[in-house]
């Protein structure tokens, strides 16, 4: 039995020479003596991340080859790993980083890695992997610690993300903006807006200036618990640092009028993004639409949204397919026949 799991080994590992050291020949090939590179096995590169010397093997197998597969190929050994143990995809990240910030700070993969902690995590940000980390001439990088506190966040572990954050100066770090976000995200997503207050008082001490995400999540958060003049108070207080509110910030204001009950409040802000020269979007459209009929009822919110469909220019199609979704599952059909025949005179298809 020992024998044949030695064969089986040397049978594996002599598999692994020839596919790295002697590829198979084509007769396509453009290049005399050389074969087509075969595609890296994502899943096989999540394999190695299980064993002891995962750092020396992904560099034997996998590093000449990363800046031609690219962000992508990160992203799917991140998927294969998933089912693993969420360290592993940390440790993925670690190593890829180091070919570059284009692999560090790409959403695509930074957003995998996200979901990854979050469906199998938590990772504790511990003394071990700490040291695991350096043991590989890494460093714990403000976007790991952002992905990190995401993860928490998401899990409902803010008050362990703030716990990091204030031993940041261990890791090597100092708060950046950047960081101040992720955390002050991450305590809305768990709801302790509280939290997320307190450090927005805290950037400039730090030296840190908010952003137009910083006040887009804080709006975030007071929108849903439906506290708008808080909200308006930070749009205000936005504007005067010269930051200029967008699309995301008046939806979530068309959102935080319906949640206080101030359907026609949201109605108006429509003409209000008008006057900043802000356009709205689809999601703009889908957050008015649902918050009228659910802050109104369904007869009066379908009263007052017919007549504000009705308006000149029309508004975008997704309003009026949001309104016929609504309708439909407020089984409210003679309706729906009346915007289907609205929509058609105004040459909109109800196809959604």
């Amino acid at each position: 039995m020992a024998s044949r799991r030695r064969l089986s080994l040397l049978l594996r590992r002599r598999r692994g020479h020839l596919s790295t050291c002697n590829p198979p020949r084509s007769h396509l090939s453009t290049n005399a003596g050389r074969g087509p590179a075969e595609p890296a096995d994502p899943a096989r590169a999540a394999s190695i991340l299980a064993e002891k010397d995962w750092f020396r093997r992904l560099n034997s197998e996998f590093a000449a080859a990363l800046p031609r597969l690219g962000p992508r190929f990160v992203v799917r050994v991140l998927h294969a790993a998933v089912p693993l143990e969420p360290l592993l995809c940390v440790r993925l990240y670690v190593w890829a980083a180091r070919f570059g910030t284009h692999f560090a700070r790409d959403a695509s993969v930074r957003r995998a890695l996200e979901d990854a902690l979050w469906r199998r995590g938590p990772v504790v940000l511990s003394a071990v992997l700490v040291a695991e980390v350096r043991g590989c001439g890494c460093e714990v990088s403000v976007e790991l610690l952002c992905t990190l506190i995401a993860s928490w966040g998401r899990l409902g572990l803010a008050q362990y993300a703030h716990e990091v954050f204030v031993q940041m100066p261990r890791l090597g770090l100092r708060p950046s903006t950047a960081v101040y976000n992720a955390l002050i995200a991450a305590s809305v997503r768990a709801g302790a807006v509280d939290a997320a207050y307190l450090r927005f008082q805290q950037m400039p001490a730090d030296g840190c200036q908010p952003d137009c995400f910083t006040y887009n999540t804080l709006v975030h958060g007071v929108c849903r618990r439906g506290i708008i003049d808080e909200a308006l108070r930070l749009v205000r207080q936005m504007e005067g640092a010269g930051i200029r509110p967008n699309v995301f910030t008046y939806t979530m204001l068309v959102d935080g009028f319906c949640n206080a009950g101030r359907a026609e409040d949201a109605v108006q802000l429509f003409s209000m993004m008008n006057e900043k020269g802000v356009s709205p979007n689809e999601a703009s459209y889908r957050a008015l639409v649902h918050g009228v009929f659910r802050c109104l009822g369904r007869y009066k919110a379908y009263q007052m949204l017919s007549k504000w469909l009705g308006r000149e220019p029309p508004p975008h199609p997704s309003a009026w397919h949001t309104m016929l979704y609504c309708l439909s599952k407020n089984e409210m059909a003679e309706e729906v026949v009346e915007v289907v025949k609205k929509m058609n005179t105004r040459g909109i298809s109800s196809t959604m």
